[in-house]
């Protein structure tokens, strides 16, 4: 009985170690909020881990991304007020904040957990079409915010390509 034990704890000890820290981080990106994150990342994974014999032959990571971003849709931060259209410093939090929450959280799913378009519309249920309009909507705004923070705050490096419209325009 204890060798059962221990063996069931190390195969929970492993699935923590596989996928927390992409929930985390998704969770984190989406929540702002660290003790929100963690609680979150607690209940994914405890979901993912007993729905994971029910699912079979599925892509964990996708999963467990999908339960994160529907989890995050419903306890997301409420949106800035209109009058607060920019940050005071560069950063990323502040900026994803102003960004509507599931445009937030899919936008997340690519620029933190490196998802295509195509794996995000399986975690989120949308079209591929819908990801691709959210996504530039989102560099939109996010590349106007951007301008603007580093017009009243000097210059500021930003990675090439983050902000770029045509990455998904339809050919």
């Amino acid at each position: 009985m204890k060798a059962l034990k221990t063996e069931l704890e190390n195969a929970i000890d492993n699935y923590i170690a596989s996928y927390g820290q992409l929930v985390y981080t998704f969770c984190y990106r989406s929540l702002s909020d660290n003790q929100c994150a963690q609680d979150m990342t607690q209940e994914v994974l405890t979901r993912g881990w007993l729905g994971a014999s029910a699912v079979a032959k599925t892509d964990e990571r996708l999963r467990l991304l999908a339960l994160a971003y529907h989890c995050c849709l419903h306890v997301s931060q409420p949106e800035r007020p209109a009058t607060s259209n920019r940050c005071d410093a560069v950063d990323v939090q502040c900026l994803l904040s102003a960004l509507p929450a599931e445009t937030r959280c899919l936008f997340i799913l690519q620029a933190c957990c490196a998802l295509t378009p195509e794996e995000i519309a399986v975690v989120s249920g949308l079209s591929v079409d819908q990801i691709k309009a959210h996504l530039i909507r989102a560099r939109r705004v996010l590349a106007a915010m951007f301008a603007s923070t580093v017009h009243t705050n000097g210059s500021v490096f930003a990675p090439a390509g983050i902000f770029s419209e045509n990455l998904y325009q339809h050919q």
